[in-house]
């Protein structure tokens, strides 16, 4: 397997619009963020109150973004409505995908709608109208219905 630099998963979002998703980045000093229509991830360059406002300055009202990490400071503009405790997974490169059972199609933003509303039964929100555009997306489909995805 390749040795992966530890801290590239320390800060995932962060190190992805400093990098292959820059043409996404929506930058204010410390922080940046994806479009609201790509995807609800921000990140901070560090877990500061300065970096904490130079991402407030990036959002509307109402809005909320994840963040990736232990723990940020409190500052008045800004509020922590939920945590969710995520797993990192990278597939090892000895390990061998088994043959799937359904043909593996590639998917496009023409099918965004589909890949939307198959990824709000189980994550609402988190896919959203351009965030097939962030790498390849592929599907399962069943009876011409997209029943799993991956990307």
């Amino acid at each position: 397997m390749t040795d992966l630099p530890e801290n590239l998963f320390a800060n995932p979002v962060c190190h992805a619009l400093r990098t292959k998703h820059r043409h996404f980045a929506v930058s204010s000093a410390e922080a940046r963020r994806y479009p609201a229509d790509v995807a609800p991830f921000a990140a901070v360059a560090s877990p500061s109150k300065s970096a904490q406002q130079s991402l407030h300055s990036l959002l509307m009202p109402e809005e909320y973004v994840w963040l990736i990490g232990e723990s940020y400071p409190s500052v008045p503009e800004l509020s922590c409505a939920e945590s969710l405790k995520c797993l990192q997974m990278v597939l090892p490169e000895e390990v061998t995908p088994p043959t799937p059972v359904h043909a593996i199609v590639p998917l496009s933003s023409t099918n965004a709608p589909e890949m939307v509303a198959l990824t709000d039964l189980a994550f609402p929100g988190f896919f959203r109208s351009r965030t097939c555009e962030m790498g390849s997306y592929y599907g399962v489909r069943s009876g011409g219905e997209l029943i799993a995805m991956g990307g």
